[in-house]
């Protein structure tokens, strides 16, 4: 397209090629050239820690990459030091599964509902907080979404049930085992069933898992 282009160029500008020959539809050629493929984008800053890089990126050498100080040429005796280049940060995964996550009601500045992660600290208020009519994760539910723990609505639950999240079995190594998103209301432990949950908060549900 660029050597097409080039030539109507030149064809239609009788006079610049007389004046310039034939070399000056070939500069035209490398002009438009340069503009569909300008090439490599710039080098990756080299970089000696995280701080050398901009917000977002960090210092790596993970690619086995271990370059000398800017300045500093290959074979020259260079300071001490592994210079990596800035990178990207990887996307945080906070979840695989919705298992991972959990609903929190935060009631400080607002009646909120927080997804929260596995690895994620409960929020504290600092201040006196707020009084909400109703628990702000009520028909709430907390998912994995594409790595991330996000709110969402609790499913309609059947007679009998609340859409509250509560843990049912306990695993065998450690941990819930199977969660539920609408837990059985009860009034004793009997109204639960012959399983191993017991009615705790008016909720059939098992708790102490390690």
């Amino acid at each position: 397209m660029s050597t097409r282009l080039a030539s109507l160029v030149c064809s239609g500008l009788v006079v610049v090629a007389v004046a310039v020959g034939a070399a000056g539809c070939d500069i035209i050629d490398d002009i438009i050239d340069d503009i569909h493929d300008p090439g490599p984008g710039p080098a990756p800053k080299p970089c000696a820690s995280t701080a050398d890089c901009a917000a977002g990126s960090l210092c790596t050498v993970d690619e086995g990459v271990c370059n000398p100080p800017p300045g500093c040429k290959r074979g020259d005796v260079c300071p001490a030091v592994c210079y990596g280049t800035c990178k990207a940060r990887p996307p945080v995964v906070q979840c695989r599964v919705d298992a991972d996550c959990r609903a929190f009601a935060f009631m400080c500045t607002g009646c909120d509902c927080l997804a929260l992660g596995p690895n994620d600290r409960e929020p504290v208020c600092e201040g006196p907080g707020v009084q909400c009519l109703v628990d702000p994760c009520r028909d709430k539910t907390a998912r994995c979404d594409g790595g991330r723990c996000a709110i969402a609505p609790a499913p309609a639950c059947g007679t009998g049930t609340v859409p509250r999240r509560v843990c049912i079995e306990c695993g065998p190594a450690g941990g819930c085992a199977t969660e539920t998103d609408c837990a059985r209301v009860c009034t004793q432990d009997a109204d639960c069933g012959a399983n191993q949950t017991r009615c705790l908060a008016g909720l059939c549900q098992v708790q102490g898992c390690i």
